[in-house]
C-alpha cells in the first residue's frame, strides 16, 4: 500500500507513503500497540503504544561498593583500583564485579559516571584524585588539594569516551604522600556507564 492508508484497527503494516518514506505501523484494538524487535529470538528493542523505547540488551551498568566492604587505609603513592563489587544492574553482562572492569562489547561512544565518598583523608597528603582508565586513554576526572584533615570528601565526574570492541574501563584512585588513613566508603560510591552511539 504505497498510499499508507491506516484506517481501521488491528493490523500491522510495512511499506512506504506517497513521499517514499518507510512506514512501519502496528495497531491493536486492545491498546497494547507494542512493536518488538528480536535478534536470535531475544527481545532487543520495544516501542510501546506511547512511543517509549526500551532496549534491554543495550550495554548499561550501575555498580557500587557493597555495604560493609569499604576499602580502608588505601595505599599511598599508588594507583588503586576502586572495588565496585556489587552490580545493581548490568543489561548486557559487560561489567565484571570481581575485577571491577567494564568491557565494551562493540565499538562506539560510551558515557561513564563515577562518585567516590572518602573518609579520613589526612592533611599531610599532597593531593588526591581519581581517573577513568580505558584501553585508549586515561582521563583525570577530579583532583583535590588537601589542606586539612577531611572527615569526609567527595570526588565525582563524568565523561564521554570512544572505545573499541573488547576495550576495558575501570576507576583508579590515587593519594600523593601523607598517612595511609583514607577509606573509600560504600555509601554513595558508584560507577555507571552506557553505550551512547
Amino acid at each position: 500500500d504505497s498510499n499508507g492508508d491506516f484506517s481501521g484497527s488491528d493490523y500491522s503494516y510495512i511499506g512506504h507513503d506517497t513521499s517514499g518514506q518507510l512506514l512501519i505501523h502496528q495497531d491493536s484494538p486492545s491498546g497494547s500497540d507494542n512493536m518488538i524487535f528480536r535478534t536470535n529470538a531475544t527481545e532487543a528493542m520495544r516501542i510501546d503504544g506511547s512511543g517509549h523505547i526500551t532496549k534491554p540488551l543495550q550495554p548499561a551498568f550501575f555498580a557500587r561498593i557493597q555495604s560493609g566492604s569499604a576499602q580502608e587505609d588505601v595505599a599511598v603513592n599508588s594507583s588503586i583500583t576502586v572495588q565496585f563489587n556489587e552490580e545493581i544492574f548490568d543489561n548486557n553482562a559487560d561489567y565484571n564485579n570481581s575485577n571491577y572492569t567494564f568491557t565494551a562489547p562493540v565499538t562506539g561512544r560510551y558515557h561513564f559516571d563515577c562518585r567516590l565518598y572518602l573518609l579520613n583523608v589526612p592533611s599531610n597528603a599532597t593531593y588526591i584524585y581519581f581517573q577513568l582508565e580505558t584501553s585508549n586513554k586515561t582521563i583525570l576526572m577530579q583532583i583535590n588539594d588537601v589542606d586539612s584533615d577531611q572527615a569526609y570528601d567527595f570526588l565525582q565526574g563524568s565523561v564521554l569516551v570512544d572505545m573499541d570492541a573488547s576495550d576495558t574501563a575501570k576507576v583508579l584512585f590515587y593519594q600523593a604522600a601523607g598517612s595511609q588513613t583514607t577509606h573509600i566508603h560504600h555509601v554513595s560510591t558508584v560507577f555507571s556507564g552506557h553505550l551512547v552511539a
